[in-house]
């Protein structure tokens, strides 16, 4: 398991992301990036003994910006 981000990671497990993880995901070769799943799919790649099919744990960055942080006191003022 890689902690550091290198050409040679296949996978990103995301549970709370960091915006510098997103910002080099987008950099790399579209041909060539990372799967970004949910803990869910280390979890069940686990018990099953074997790598699962990504495409059902894949989290959708396009979406929402979902590394993006929020301080406790943001939520609090808000």
């Amino acid at each position: 398991m890689n902690v550091r981000l290198t050409s040679a990671v296949t996978h990103i497990i995301f549970k709370s992301g960091l915006p510098t993880t997103l910002a080099w995901y987008r950099r790399q070769d579209q041909e060539e990036k990372p799967y970004i799943v949910g803990v869910g799919w280390l979890l069940k790649s686990k018990k099953a003994g074997e790598k699962l099919d990504e495409a059902e744990f894949t989290v959708d960055i396009g979406v929402e910006d979902i590394f993006q942080k929020v301080s406790l006191r943001a939520r609090v003022d808000h």
